[in-house]
């Protein structure tokens, strides 16, 4: 999947950025983040093409749904990573299209 520049979430856009060396406060490494205030979601760039980096997209992008939904104001933090690692590993694993092999 090619990972867009931005992405719009409800009428919001945000920025999608792919960051070397993605890191969270606390110094600790991370595949991804949404900021849901700067309206930016960040992607590592050790992150190759491929699956992981896709889910990653979506799972941020989840995120920012949630937000922009105010579902975050009944979820906890950590309800709304249970129903965000669900939804987008579901997406990925049954709905990401996967280029076909060339058949002779």
């Amino acid at each position: 999947m090619k990972i867009p520049k931005h992405v719009t979430v409800k009428g919001v856009k945000y920025k999608v950025v792919i960051e070397a060396d993605l890191k969270n406060e606390r110094g600790e490494a991370l595949d991804g983040y949404c900021n849901k205030l700067d309206k930016v979601i960040k992607i590592d760039a050790a992150l190759k093409n491929g699956k992981d980096r896709d889910n990653t997209y979506i799972h941020e992008v989840f995120h920012a749904i949630l937000y922009e939904a105010h579902v975050h104001e009944v979820f906890t933090e950590g309800i709304e990573e249970i129903v965000v690692q669900n939804l987008s590993r579901y997406i990925t694993d049954n709905y990401m299209l996967v280029p076909r092999k060339k058949t002779k």
